[in-house]
C-alpha cells in the first residue's frame, strides 16, 4: 500500500464539499495551528501562507490522504507554480504533528500590475486613519 500524507489546510481546500468534488472521498479532520506563517490573500482571491515570525495560521489536518488525491490536489493547486508542497510542523490538540501544506509562491500569486495593494493580511487588524 503507497504511503499517505497528513495535509494541513487553511484555504479552499478547508471546505469538505470541495474535497470530495476533487478526491471523491472525504478525510478525517482535525483543527490545527501552523506557527511562523501568515496567510494572505491574492489580489484573485486566492489564500495563501507566506513564512513570518510571530504569525499563526489557523486550519485542519486532513489524516491519510492517499497519493492520488495528492495527485489531484497538487494539480488543483497548480503545484510548482502558484503552491509549493512542503512539510510543515503543526500543533494539534497541544501535540506537534509533522504533516504537509501548500505554501504560496508569492510572487506568482501578486503577478497582477495592482498586486501590492490588494494583498491583504488575514493576521494583522487593518490600520484606520484618524483625522
Amino acid at each position: 500500500m503507497a504511503p499517505t500524507v497528513d495535509l494541513f489546510v487553511y484555504g479552499t481546500l478547508m471546505d469538505e464539499q470541495r474535497i470530495y468534488a476533487l478526491a471523491g472521498q472525504s478525510f478525517p479532520r482535525r483543527k490545527a495551528e501552523l506557527f511562523g506563517f501568515t496567510r494572505l490573500f491574492s489580489v484573485q482571491g486566492y489564500p495563501f501562507i507566506t513564512p513570518c515570525p510571530g504569525a499563526k495560521t489557523s486550519g485542519f489536518v486532513l489524516s491519510a490522504v492517499h497519493q492520488e488525491a495528492l495527485r489531484v490536489f497538487d494539480q488543483y493547486e497548480d503545484e510548482g507554480v502558484l503552491y509549493y508542497r512542503r512539510p510543515v510542523m503543526v500543533v494539534v490538540e497541544g501535540q506537534l504533528l509533522s504533516c504537509e501544506t501548500y505554501i504560496g509562491n508569492a510572487t506568482a500569486l501578486t503577478a497582477s500590475p495592482a498586486a501590492h495593494d490588494g494583498v491583504v493580511n488575514e493576521s494583522q487588524p487593518l490600520k484606520r486613519s484618524i483625522s
